[in-house]
């Protein structure tokens, strides 16, 4: 059980690195054991985001496929999607 949890604990470390605005858990069956994937954002939403299709908390069986949902999650927002032109056009004045 012990490896278990460093094992949980390494990928959910892993996955709040490749997406800080979330926070990562593992939920536990009604025995103890370990069960779904979730993860939280760190901030609240706003109507437009949620219009667009956003979720305040999503859940997944594995890691990998809550790194998936976080994937589409990110592909949906439209603050992200505006900072990250805003970073390209940036990048693009420099070079």
């Amino acid at each position: 059980m012990a490896q278990q949890i460093d094992g949980d604990r390494v990928q959910r470390l892993q996955l709040e690195k490749d997406w800080p605005e979330w926070v990562v858990w593992r939920s536990t069956g009604p025995l103890g054991e370990p069960a779904d994937w979730y993860a939280s954002r760190r901030r609240r939403l706003t109507g437009e985001q949620r219009r667009a299709g956003l979720h305040a908390t999503v859940s997944a069986d594995t890691p990998e496929e809550l790194a998936e949902v976080l994937d589409r999650q990110a592909e949906l927002d439209p603050q992200r999607c505006t900072r990250m032109a805003a970073k390209l056009a940036e990048h693009a004045e420099h070079a």
